[in-house]
């Protein structure tokens, strides 16, 4: 998952689908086999929000335990999480598995409103990260 941040604002997604459908997340989602975590945000990117991220640095803000029930299942995941601080504000063009997109300043989000308890304890960590500076 990623933070994507411009200036005092963070890039939230309301969830398409089940788990958390109409809630919000980050942009992310799971790591294909022999996929690294830098390469799956930068292909997840690209699928959810049609982003080239390119050369753009990632700052490592934490790993997350989570519980997905998907299908019946109950998955106990971990999620990572980065923010990439950037320096013009992109547009923006939600897909795949994103219903819509909305900038919001990353003092005021609503953390109820996260689908996931990991994706609100990255936040409370970003809220307090040099990020936001």
């Amino acid at each position: 998952m990623v933070a994507l941040c411009w200036q005092d604002e963070v890039l939230v997604a309301v969830r398409a689908g089940n788990p958390g459908k109409g809630l919000l997340d980050l942009p992310g989602g799971f790591v294909d086999p022999g996929e690294s975590l830098e390469g799956a945000l930068v292909r997840e990117l690209q699928e959810e929000l049609e982003l080239d991220v390119g050369a753009q640095p990632f700052t490592y803000l934490g790993s997350f335990p989570n519980i997905y029930p998907y299908d019946g299942i109950t998955y106990h995941t971990c999620d990572t999480f980065f923010a990439i601080r950037l320096s013009e504000k992109p547009v923006i063009q939600p897909a795949d598995d994103v219903a819509a997109c909305q900038w919001q300043k990353i003092s005021d989000i609503p953390m109820s409103r996260f689908a996931f308890e990991s994706t609100r304890s990255a936040m409370a960590r970003l809220q307090q990260s040099p990020l936001q500076a």
